[in-house]
């Protein structure tokens, strides 16, 4: 069983690490901005108190992986913090979690680093996790997201019609799911990890 954080798990364009406690007030910074909010079920940031407990909550929590995503400078190493992203609710027997990424710098939106960030944790997910399914969900309108989901394996599964009340008016949430067998035969001979050259 994991813990919440991550193993560094580098691509070629981001790197996921293991979360730090100096990253909160960027994490607030981000989750205070309606931009970034937008499509996420959390409307308004935390006090730093509570991102503080939450941090420490969840890293005692085993059914989870948490990852804070830098993006990669021109020399491939880690460089700025632009988002993170998650696996949760790890059914260890049923061998089945759920993803979720936000990237919280506008302007690094468009440039398909979400769709790394999903490749990264589903090759982990599959490879080393052993898991057999992963999920996720999508609010409707969020296409960039879907987007991102479906370029790295995922395949909708269903929606939930008028699930979500947010901005005055009701939105449809898109559930979806990769099979590891899917993502194999996709996927597998261009997963981003583990690294070409890393040992067995």
């Amino acid at each position: 069983m994991g813990s919440v954080f991550g193993p560094l798990l580098p691509g070629p364009r981001v790197t996921l690490i293991p979360p730090r406690t100096e990253f909160l007030p960027q994490y607030l910074h981000w989750l205070s901005d309606t931009r970034v909010t937008k499509y996420l079920m959390m409307r308004a940031p935390f006090s730093l108190e509570r991102e503080k407990d939450w941090f420490e909550n969840t890293s005692k929590d085993p059914n989870s992986y948490f990852w804070a995503a830098m993006r990669n400078n021109a020399k491939g190493l880690e460089g700025e913090l632009i988002g993170n992203c998650g696996l949760g609710g790890i059914d260890w027997r049923h061998r089945h979690g759920t993803f979720g990424f936000m990237i919280g710098e506008p302007d690094q939106w468009g440039q398909g680093l979400g769709t790394e960030m999903v490749q990264l944790v589903l090759a982990y997910a599959f490879r080393e996790l052993g898991l057999e399914k992963v999920c996720s969900a999508v609010i409707a309108p969020n296409e960039a997201s879907l987007k991102a989901h479906l370029r790295a394996g995922f395949g909708e599964c269903g929606v939930w019609r008028r699930h979500l009340w947010f901005r005055g008016t009701w939105h449809d949430e898109c559930r979806l799911e990769v099979l590891r067998e899917e993502w194999e035969a996709k996927h597998g001979a261009a997963a981003l990890w583990p690294p070409a050259d890393s040992s067995p």
